[in-house]
């Protein structure tokens, strides 16, 4: 009986130097996570949102989109996750159905995802607009904008709705505390399904719901706390992401970014430098990495 906040504050509380998040390059750990996470839910307390409102979310595996998940959560509002690959209709037709207030999505989406159905979200008061190489060190960002691989797109103002990047948010906002009065019955997440048999449907997950799927997961790989490191390729915005990003934080476990779940030379890199004890992909990218030559030579010694 208690909130999935419980165990995220637990964590901040009793870990702040272990790392949270390794991503290309850049890490980022559980006092700054908690810090992170305390304003984006203090930026959303300032925006009018209020316990059980809904938070979209349309970002890759980045830093980003823990701390905007995180931070929704800590608000006591509902995350919504969206998939970086709708199609612009499909995208508003998931936010006006679960009626969000607040969108986070990368500053290339807003060009071309939300930008032309900005008239069909009337429900949305706040964009909030983060550019993928935010958290990178300044290197890998440069060397990223060098290749072409760090897509970005064009912000414009949006009649009757507040555009602000979530760094300008973080910033203007100092850090807020959790509501009292959040309960296990309350909204965690609402989750669309595939909708393979006609329009997806918003899945509704309670605090109470999670907090038993971390504890069944974390007993399942007899996880301890303190002590793990997740490599995973799941997406953030998938039920299967989320509850292994929801897994490592409420276990203090650190997790390994993957952005790209089809580089797999870049996951190789990555469980070199990262050892994993544990790691979650489906099984098509698994076939994936036996094809890439480098994936044969690693040392799997620390994996559980």
């Amino acid at each position: 009986e208690g909130t999935y906040v419980d165990l995220m504050e637990a964590t901040f509380r009793d870990f702040p130097e272990r790392v949270a998040c390794h991503f290309m390059g850049s890490q980022l750990r559980f006092r700054e996570l908690d810090e992170a996470t305390a304003r984006f839910a203090s930026f959303l307390s300032a925006a009018g949102c209020v316990k059980g409102d809904v938070v979209g979310i349309s970002l890759p595996n980045t830093p980003q989109h823990m701390i905007a998940h995180f931070g929704t959560l800590r608000a006591g509002c509902a995350a919504l996750g969206l998939s970086p690959l709708l199609a612009p209709r499909e995208l508003a037709h998931q936010i006006v159905d679960a009626g969000a207030r607040v969108v986070v999505l990368s500053d290339a989406a807003f060009e071309e995802k939300l930008f032309p159905v900005r008239s069909d979200v009337d429900c949305v008061s706040h964009v909030v607009v983060t550019g993928l190489g935010d958290y990178l060190s300044f290197l890998t960002r440069q060397i990223g904008k060098l290749l072409g691989k760090l897509p970005s797109g064009r912000v414009q103002p949006l009649s009757g709705k507040t555009t602000v990047t979530l760094k300008a948010a973080l910033a203007a906002n100092p850090p807020g505390n959790s509501p009292t009065d959040l309960r296990p019955s309350d909204t965690c997440l609402i989750q669309y399904t595939g909708g393979t048999t006609g329009l997806p449907k918003g899945t509704v997950l309670t605090h109470r719901n999670m907090v038993s799927n971390v504890s069944q997961v974390a007993n399942w790989f007899d996880e301890r706390r303190g002590t793990g490191v997740y490599t995973s390729a799941f997406p953030f915005f998938h039920a299967a992401g989320l509850i292994t990003d929801m897994t490592a934080v409420a276990h203090a476990a650190t997790q390994v970014l993957i952005p790209d779940p089809r580089n797999t030379d870049h996951i190789c890199k990555e469980i070199i430098r990262h050892p994993p004890t544990i790691m979650g992909n489906v099984p098509s990218l698994c076939q994936m990495l036996l094809r890439n030559p480098r994936f044969a030579g690693l040392d799997f010694s620390k994996t559980r």
